[in-house]
């Protein structure tokens, strides 16, 4: 999604944004099928990829001096995504001769309205979750900068992806029990690490070692592809002891979305491609549109 500026585009990384972007709707309307449910479930890299993208550019919006205008940016998308999908659900719900009372009142219930605020949970549609996270993010990351505590983030994040992982995926497994996935498919548990994933990459992007790591396409293929396998590998182990729970991210999720996001960042600018242009035209242009109105396309039918 479209939340960063950059004069010097990446093309890899518009390129990425568009894959992903085909991942989320893959995601909520998905192929049918054994191979649908097993492309969900590496597709689960897309969200913290944007997540991470954001992260990678933040700091030029601090330069730019940004941070207070890509907020103000992300809250009028956020109201506007939410009162779009408000009118569709009215509408449907008139098109279906339900009571709207009704509906309002179990829609706008004080424990969803609290899990609104405090889990980014929406309303009106589950999906725009991720824009209110996002902002979150970025309000406790202004605080992070003004203070300069990014230590404090860069070593409390492997402790939330650990705790994404055992409360949420690995829940069954471990607690017997299905623990509500918006408990930790929020902006602190997925948003926050992988947005410092993204800050911690850009940091590391500088070092000739990392460059040769990015250059090196058929080492990061090989890693792709094996973390592709082993979240196949984790959901069929997690289904065999019939504890494949309802949360999105595998243990190889994580490790899945680093590495393309590495192989796509060093995807060079210059192609004479068309093709590939106009893959990352969308993503660079469309790849935000499509997250939020694909899902008016999921209601309808």
């Amino acid at each position: 999604m479209r939340m960063e500026e950059n004069k010097n585009r990446k093309i890899g990384i518009d390129i990425l944004k568009f894959l992903a972007a085909f991942c989320v709707v893959s995601i909520h309307m998905p192929f049918y099928g054994e191979f649908g449910n097993v492309f969900i479930s590496i597709s689960r890299w897309a969200v913290p990829i944007f997540f991470m993208i954001t992260g990678f550019f933040y700091h030029q919006t601090v330069e730019k001096g940004n941070e207070n205008k890509q907020i103000i940016k992300i809250i009028k998308l956020c109201l506007l995504a939410n009162l779009l999908f408000f009118c569709y659900r009215i509408f449907l719900v008139i098109f279906n001769n339900e009571s709207i009372l009704l509906w309002l009142k179990e829609t706008f219930s004080i424990n969803k309205i609290l899990e609104f605020i405090v889990l980014n949970e929406s309303p009106v549609a589950g999906h725009l979750w991720y824009l209110t996270a996002i902002l979150y993010v970025l309000v406790i990351m202004k605080f992070v900068n003004k203070y300069n505590k990014y230590n404090i983030i860069f070593i409390i994040t492997p402790l939330l992806l650990t705790m994404d992982l055992l409360f949420g995926k690995y829940s069954l497994l471990i607690f017997k029990r299905n623990i509500p996935f918006i408990l930790v498919r929020n902006f602190l548990f997925v948003g926050l690490p992988y947005f410092t994933i993204g800050i911690y990459i850009n940091n590391l992007s500088k070092s000739e070692k990392f460059k040769k790591l990015a250059n090196n396409k058929k080492l990061l293929i090989v890693l792709i592809i094996f973390f592709t396998i082993t979240t196949i590998i984790e959901r069929s182990i997690l289904i065999h002891f019939n504890a494949n729970a309802v949360r999105d991210h595998y243990i190889s999720t994580t490790f899945l979305a680093i590495f393309l996001f590495v192989y796509f960042l060093g995807v060079k600018n210059k192609t004479n491609n068309k093709i590939i242009e106009k893959i990352a035209e969308l993503g660079r242009k469309y790849s935000t549109n499509i997250y939020i109105f694909h899902y008016l396309i999921r209601f309808s039918v």
